[in-house]
């Protein structure tokens, strides 16, 4: 029988505000690391220590955003019981609807800019010609079907998976109290040695780390425990973990060692921002949280015009590349933030709907 939890503390509360603004600021770091032009591309092939600093930055240390997410709303929803329709529905509305919006928003947008020919040759990709599109083209569009399994705005997957994940939140609920020591074996195999990124539907990394929070929700674990580990050693073991992981790139056997910094540093990362909530800086990070979904939301093609514009303007050097891949995330996160004041000053209305009443 699940016991009935206490309230979560304010300080709890302010660390997982801060934990989520700095995951969605990773997150735009991993959709920085893929070359988006053949210069960069040669730079890159030809500057080992601009790939390494990249590839240990945006595919070690931000990777372990996405299961982050997956983690802590899974452990706020199963750490007291609930109404399983009624969570759906909440989650249907906050999830499904900005996920449906912005998914049709730039599919309109991209229609609307290849009309022009100023701008349909910036839009011309082969793939996104949508006024060829097949009814399979739109499906695969608006829900990420398979091979693909990318929605036309790709990191709203998230959302979808999500969404998925809380409709069978209920058959997880009676597993976890039947089975849980084999439920959560069975996960830490999979995560272990078949989790890879955007390999099914839903994403089994995402499962996992869904599957971990349930179950720390359902046993009454606490999170503050991970401010009280023994901070040096799991460090002194993550940074090992990182030198070998980057001395084997992309090998599949090394997918254990990959996955295990994922984990250590999905946990490290909340301790963080436990220090952080602790420190001064909680007063400016606090009020930035609150925009996290929004920066989720709106970073990506944002993301990738900021990139276009830096390499158009600026030398194609690696001190240059490396710069960009730095700075462009922070331009990003203060674009996604006044966006969203103009957008919940001007049209409020649209704007909650937008992040399922978020902000």
């Amino acid at each position: 029988m699940h016991s009935k939890q206490a309230p979560i503390s304010p300080a709890l509360s302010q660390q997982l505000h801060i934990y989520r603004l700095l995951l969605s600021v990773l997150v735009i770091f991993i959709h920085a690391f893929p070359s988006i032009s053949k210069g960069e591309a040669a730079v890159m092939r030809d500057c080992l220590w601009l790939f390494r600093t990249k590839y240990i930055l945006s595919q070690i240390i931000s990777r372990s955003a996405v299961p982050g997410f997956f983690f802590t709303s899974a452990f706020l929803l199963f750490r007291k019981d609930f109404d399983w329709k009624q969570n759906f529905r909440r989650k249907l509305k906050g999830l499904g609807t900005p996920y449906l919006i912005l998914n049709l928003g730039w599919i309109l947008l991209f229609f609307l800019l290849q009309l022009f020919p100023a701008t349909a040759g910036i839009f011309s990709s082969p793939d996104n010609q949508i006024r060829q599109w097949g009814w399979m083209q739109w499906l695969n569009a608006l829900f990420g079907l398979p091979p693909d399994l990318l929605p036309f705005l790709y990191p709203t997957w998230f959302l979808r998976d999500l969404l998925i994940l809380n409709l069978f939140a209920g058959l997880l609920r009676r597993l976890l109290d039947r089975l849980p020591l084999p439920t959560l074996l069975l996960c830490l195999y999979l995560w272990f040695f078949h989790a890879e990124a955007n390999m099914s539907l839903p994403d089994l990394q995402g499962i996992c780390f869904f599957v971990f929070g349930a179950w720390f929700g359902r046993k009454g674990l606490k999170l503050e425990m991970f401010n009280h580990l023994r901070m040096l050693p799991l460090f002194l073991l993550y940074l090992l973990l990182v030198w070998v992981d980057i001395r084997n790139v992309y090998r599949p056997e090394f997918l254990p060692v990959h996955n295990m910094n994922l984990m250590l540093g999905t946990f490290l990362l909340f301790s963080l921002a436990g220090l952080l909530q602790r420190s001064p800086l909680c007063r400016l990070l606090l009020p930035l949280s609150a925009f996290h979904f929004s920066i989720y939301l709106f970073h990506e093609f944002t993301t990738q015009t900021f990139r276009k514009l830096a390499l158009g303007l600026l030398p194609l050097s690696p001190l240059s590349l490396l710069l960009q891949y730095l700075l462009i995330p922070f331009v990003v996160v203060l674009f996604c933030i006044l966006l969203s004041l103009l957008l919940r000053r001007i049209l409020p209305r649209f704007y909650t709907l937008l992040t399922g009443g978020r902000s």
